[in-house]
Parts: C-alpha cells; sequence; structure tokens
C-alpha cells in the first residue's frame, strides 16, 4: 500500500483500510479510463494511417499511368 502511495499511484496517504480500499478502487478506475482512451486514440490512428496508405496507393497508380492519359505531354510534362 505504502509503494502504491509513494510511487504516486495513490492520491493520498491511507489512514485505514476504508480509505486504501477505496484509493485503490480509484486507481482501478482512473487507469481503466485510460486505457480506453488510449485504445480510442489507437483506433483513431488506425483509421488515419489506412487512408494515407490508401492514397498512397491510388497515386502510386496514377504514376504508373502513360503520361498521353495524365493529360502530360510525352516528354513528362515539360513543354518544348
Amino acid at each position: 500500500m505504502r509503494d502504491l502511495e509513494a510511487e504516486g499511484v495513490l492520491p493520498a496517504q491511507s489512514k485505514s483500510m476504508g480509505t486504501a480500499e477505496f484509493s485503490m478502487t480509484m486507481a482501478v478506475v482512473s487507469l481503466q479510463s485510460d486505457v480506453k482512451k488510449l485504445r480510442e486514440d489507437v483506433s483513431r490512428s488506425l483509421e488515419v494511417i489506412a487512408g494515407l496508405a490508401a492514397k498512397v496507393r491510388c497515386l502510386e497508380a496514377i504514376d504508373r499511368q502513360p503520361l498521353e492519359i495524365k493529360g502530360e505531354w510525352k516528354t513528362g510534362g515539360i513543354d518544348q
């Protein structure tokens, strides 16, 4: 118990066992809330990464098209 208080996991020194149990419960609830938020953040990050990867694949596909299809000159887009 005292180790948890020293590490800052428990918010205050526990004077009685009831207070210690309450403090531990509150610490666990706080940690669970933090884990839930982190999971949501990771999920959103994965969605962003997937969207960016799709855009890169699309740009790569466009880049592989012949130049005349893309509306550029056969010289690679440089007017002569």
